[in-house]
């Protein structure tokens, strides 16, 4: 589990949650005192800029089904030495719980894990020296609220603490080269959001201390630089959540979760179809002809009328294949679990709005690390009929974005049990609104 946590936190470094508080401050949350070998340092934790994000350095969520969650925690020192990343000297902790809601500092808790960041250059993507804790956390809260708006925690921490090789993940039995480090925290708890991207003016770091990235998920060969494109927030089940749409290059491509893409058809026209009959045609038919080309091309009302009919352009313009997938920085794999997906196909790049229009929604809940999930939920087989209707929709070649919102049932399918279809006793409502913006795909020609 050490591994998948690793992965989190230094996603969570990067992509923790942010909320209203203005840019260009810093709002306090609580603090974190930390004993290394019997040296005393104190960290910072609040809510505001750092590294070139603005983001909230203490967070929590709870788990799908309202049940337990996680909490993380980073400290950070208030000045760090020129040319080091404002990360260096950070200490991070962070707690699982799977005990019923709601939890309190009684609550046992499965797991918790300590990040110690001891060197990181100002302009290197990542850390240079990391420990991890090579044992158990011994964990000790005095407090533990979660209720909304008054979320907070206090306690003590301590774990030995070995160097941690990011490129194979694995951290190192005891040693000479270890350490015993004890950390003290008490902060308010924000739920968790994904940060916002600063401008250089809005950042009091120095310049060279921002990374270029706003979320790091890693894929298989390394991690993978992110932009933020927007946001959708929905109700899943009983729990109010966000995921973020992002877009990136991973494994050389360049891949966006909210993007549309032209399905061209290309249909003649009439005059292109009894264009060779020209020569043969009386005057007057042919003034016929060129009215019929022009009632199937313009539009006028008779065109309108065919399009409802036949639910699609008749005059052999594009269709539209749009999704929205958005995707939660706290998941221990943000490319492929705890997504949650909107498939919309148009017959036209102007849609009417406010309408609704169907749509196939999908939670991904586990990957499987093939092309079909191992658990999702889906209203493509068994959930009532699903819907996405737009407030905001620009597919022009300036900018694209959608705003709109959505609803739908969604049931639980397996990877491995596809045949035996949804499983119509394990389902539950979505519904939600998005706003981002889009990245047009090359044209699917058929």
């Amino acid at each position: 589990m050490q591994n998948a946590w690793f992965c989190a936190v230094i996603l969570a470094v990067i992509a923790t949650p942010a909320s209203t508080v203005l840019a260009s401050e810093r709002q306090s949350l609580g603090g974190m005192i930390v004993d290394i070998d019997g040296t005393m340092t104190d960290l910072e934790v609040f809510e505001g800029p750092i590294g070139g994000l603005h983001r909230s350095l203490a967070g929590y969520r709870t788990n799908f089904g309202g049940d337990g969650g996680m909490i993380s925690i980073e400290g950070v020192p208030a000045q760090v030495p020129a040319g080091a990343h404002p990360m260096q000297g950070a200490a991070v902790i962070r707690m699982e719980f799977s005990a019923p809601a709601p939890l309190d500092p009684s609550s046992p808790h499965d797991e918790s894990s300590i990040l110690y960041i001891a060197d990181w250059l100002a302009d290197a993507p990542e850390p240079g020296r990391v420990y991890a804790n090579a044992d158990v956390v011994d964990l000790e809260l005095e407090e533990l609220d979660l209720s909304e708006g008054e979320a907070f925690i206090a306690g003590t921490a301590s774990a030995s603490m070995c160097p941690h090789d990011i490129e194979t993940e694995q951290t190192q039995p005891l040693s000479d080269a270890c350490f015993e480090l004890t950390m003290l925290f008490e902060t308010v708890l924000l739920p968790f959001a994904p940060p916002v991207r600063l401008d250089a003016a809005d950042d009091p770091q120095p310049a060279d201390d921002a990374p270029a990235t706003e979320a790091s998920p890693t894929a298989d060969d390394g991690p993978a630089t992110m932009e933020v494109l927007g946001r959708v927030n929905a109700r899943l089940g009983n729990d109010e959540r966000e995921w973020v749409t992002i877009a990136g290059e991973i494994r050389g491509q360049h891949a966006a979760s909210a993007n549309f893409q032209r399905i061209e058809i290309s249909m003649p026209g009439f005059a292109d179809t009894f264009g060779a009959m020209a020569g043969v045609l009386s005057e007057e038919e042919q003034e016929q002809l060129g009215m019929l080309d022009q009632l199937f091309t313009e539009n006028n009302p008779m065109a309108a009328i065919m399009e409802e009919l036949t639910g699609q352009r008749i005059d052999g313009s594009d269709q539209i294949s749009l999704t929205i997938s958005g995707h939660d920085p706290t998941s221990p794999n943000i490319l492929t679990e705890q997504v949650l997906a909107l498939d919309v196909h148009l017959t036209s790049a102007q849609p009417p709005l406010g309408r609704p229009i169907p749509a196939e929604v999908t939670y991904v809940l586990e990957a499987s690390g093939g092309f079909i999930p191992a658990v999702f939920y889906t209203s493509g087989e068994g959930g009532a009929e699903a819907s996405v209707s737009f407030d905001r929709l620009e597919l022009g070649p300036d900018g694209a974005h959608a705003t709109g919102s959505f609803h739908a049932t969604i049931c639980r399918m397996e990877g491995a049990r596809l045949m035996d279809g949804a499983d119509m006793s394990d389902c539950m409502p979505v519904e939600g609104s998005f706003d981002t913006a889009l990245v047009e795909e090359e044209p699917f020609r058929p």
